[in-house]
């Protein structure tokens, strides 16, 4: 099924809808007249296009997300009565469709966009002098705080043995000094016995 928009000049911005469809409809009849029915249409495959917008990249934004939708629905519900007339109400998801396929696109051209601000904004400041002076600069002070940290770890080492060092020379000592007295206290037993 297709829907020529265009030649219809019903649309400058839809331009043709075509797809493989299936229909389905129901209606229904009372004695009085009046009738009331359902009717949905379901493209898969669809295949949407569309006209210019005006700038370049608005079209190409446009176009992309068109070309992304794969499948429409379209139903409408009508009815008729003496009292109240002809009621007409259509829905489609079309409009989701389209809202999340441009939201994506234009989500993805941004990001190629900042891509190359970025990539020409460094490329600038690569190319000036004075980015390769502070650059250099950078450099330098880069190394010094790496040696003053190589340089602070190595003494934070030191320091560290040398606290285990000192902690077992300090309770060898006390052993020591613990086994010292404990030998000056027996021999002074020792010798008290002996008298």
């Amino acid at each position: 099924m297709t829907f020529d928009l265009s030649k219809k000049g019903g649309s400058d911005v839809i331009e043709k809808i075509e797809g493989k469809s299936t229909v389905s409809a129901s209606i229904a009849a009372d004695s009085d007249f009046s009738f009331s029915g359902n009717a949905r249409l379901n493209m898969n495959p669809a295949t949407v296009t569309g006209g210019e917008l005006g700038s370049e990249t608005a079209t190409r934004i446009y176009t992309t997300a068109l070309k992304s939708i794969k499948s429409l629905n379209l139903g409408a519900g009508f009815s008729f009565s003496e009292k109240s007339g002809v009621g007409l109400k259509l829905d489609t998801n079309f409009d989701t469709l389209l809202a999340d396929a441009i939201s994506s696109v234009a989500n993805a051209e941004f990001e190629n966009v900042k891509k190359d601000v970025a990539a020409k904004l460094n490329e600038q400041i690569a190319s000036s002098e004075t980015a390769k002076k502070y650059i250099s600069q950078f450099g330098d002070i880069s190394a010094k705080l790496n040696g003053q940290k190589n340089s602070f770890d190595s003494i934070s080492k030191q320091l560290n043995q040398k606290q285990s060092e000192l902690k077992k020379k300090t309770g060898d000592a006390a052993k020591n000094k613990a086994s010292q007295a404990a030998s000056n206290a027996a021999s002074s037993f020792l010798k008290g016995l002996k008298k």
